[in-house]
């Protein structure tokens, strides 16, 4: 009702327009480097452990967390075999390949990156080749959950954004 009649009074001063949407925009591009980091290290870890293996192995290279959570149904496990690591608190997953678990292991908003070793929406069955890996983060709402950092919501798929390689 006083939005026709407001007027600036002393000390106050007209309302001026502000946005964060340059920080927003900084903040996807740095998380969109820390992803695509994250997968080009783990693929090139994953190549190694296989091209020093004996002809005809098929074991999944891909690096495991300090805790096994093996054994989870993909159907209700969004495409997982593996369980999803954070990989914010299970250094052992980046420090394996070499990276931060710091920097590299949440958006950069501060919101939880998982990894799963042994992803398959398909089913075919647990690490049962060709082996591929996953990351995922939250993204919904949009802004509200970059921003107050939320885990990957294991419920909702479509509440992710999954990265495969």
């Amino acid at each position: 009702s006083n939005y026709t009649t407001w007027a600036v009074t002393a000390p106050d001063f007209g309302p001026y327009m502000i946005s964060s949407l340059p920080l927003q925009k900084q903040r996807m591009g740095a998380t969109v480097q820390r992803l695509e980091k994250v997968r080009d290290v783990m693929l090139a870890y994953f190549r190694t452990q296989r091209l020093g293996a004996t002809a005809g192995d098929t074991t999944n290279w891909y690096p495991a967390g300090a805790s096994s959570l093996s054994g989870q149904n993909p159907a209700t496990n969004q495409g997982c075999y593996d369980g999803w690591y954070s990989l914010n608190t299970d250094a052992t997953i980046l420090n394996t390949v070499g990276l931060s678990p710091i920097e590299f292991g949440q958006t950069a908003w501060g919101g939880a990156v998982q990894y799963c070793r042994d992803y398959d929406p398909t089913a075919s069955g647990a690490n049962k080749a060709p082996h591929y890996a996953a990351l995922r983060i939250n993204t919904t709402p949009i802004n509200a959950a970059r921003t107050a950092a939320l885990a990957p919501d294991n419920a909702v798929a479509g509440n992710n954004i999954f990265i495969t390689f």
